[in-house]
């Protein structure tokens, strides 16, 4: 290994290198340079929270993190617990040291790469055949769906083959919720507030990756290692049937041109 640090340094350096691009190759549209006042004030920020629509769908987008979040930080410690073997320690770890995580930290990045690469290929690929045909609203209800069904897969897998399974799943429930929600809610918001209000999400979801991996601790010291999936699992079930709610309340008003039966 080169560094424990590396791995923040090249984000860091990912994130330099998208916000230069975008800085050089995104312009401001000139409908908006020319507007006298664009600041997001408390103002939008209640109008946010008081449209159903873009509540919900905050809510929703909150709820997937909170529960990918803590899967990401409870991973490495639930496979020490209940599977040692595959990190080549003879017995399980109930709580692991910083030497022990490390050590098997490039076990745990194969998957987490896996997870990863599958994400994106779905988000960059898949969804653009799926939306014309099914919705993004119809999406957002299959997307948490898969989602808790993989967390509860590995929580309840008797053994690693399956928790590979619920690995495999994983990508495909995260892949078809971001980008459906981040749609609909650029769809919901005024035109000249879309840029805010999917900040505003943004905001949110940091917010979830702070509190979905405390919770997560929280519960895998007082309940077990497999507590986290599970109970993501379940947030996740009610995060679809709010999102089923949405649907039946809202899909009619986002409209979407089939191009097939």
């Amino acid at each position: 290994s080169i560094s424990t640090r590396m791995p923040g340094f090249v984000a860091a350096a990912l994130s330099a290198s998208a916000a230069t691009f975008g800085f050089f190759k995104l312009p401001e549209p000139e409908r908006h340079a020319r507007a006298a006042s664009r600041v997001f004030g408390l103002d939008h920020l209640r109008r946010a929270f008081t449209d159903d629509r873009l509540r919900t769908l905050f809510l929703l987008y909150f709820l997937a993190i909170f529960s990918f979040s803590a899967f990401e930080a409870m991973f490495t410690l639930f496979g020490l617990a209940v599977f040692p073997g595959v990190f080549g320690v003879e017995s399980a770890i109930e709580h692991a040291s910083r030497e022990e995580i490390l050590a098997a930290a490039p076990i745990v990045g194969r998957y987490m790469a896996f997870i990863g690469i599958m994400a994106a290929v779905i988000q960059g690929g898949l969804i653009r055949r799926l939306v014309p045909r099914y919705g993004e609203a119809k999406l957002a209800v299959v997307g948490p769906l898969l989602l808790g069904a993989s967390l509860a897969i590995v929580g309840l897998a008797p053994n690693w083959g399956v928790v590979l399974v619920g690995c495999a799943v994983m990508p495909l429930g995260f892949g078809l919720n971001n980008p459906s929600l981040n749609s609909l809610i650029s769809r919901a918001s005024p035109e000249d507030r879309q840029g805010a209000y999917l900040g505003l999400n943004q905001s949110l979801a940091s917010l979830a990756r702070v509190s979905g991996p405390l919770l997560a601790g929280v519960l895998f010291d007082a309940l077990g290692p497999r507590s986290p999936f599970l109970a993501s699992a379940g947030v996740l079930a009610l995060a679809t049937l709010i999102a089923a709610g949405f649907r039946a309340r809202h899909g009619a008003s986002f409209a979407t041109a089939a191009s097939g039966p």
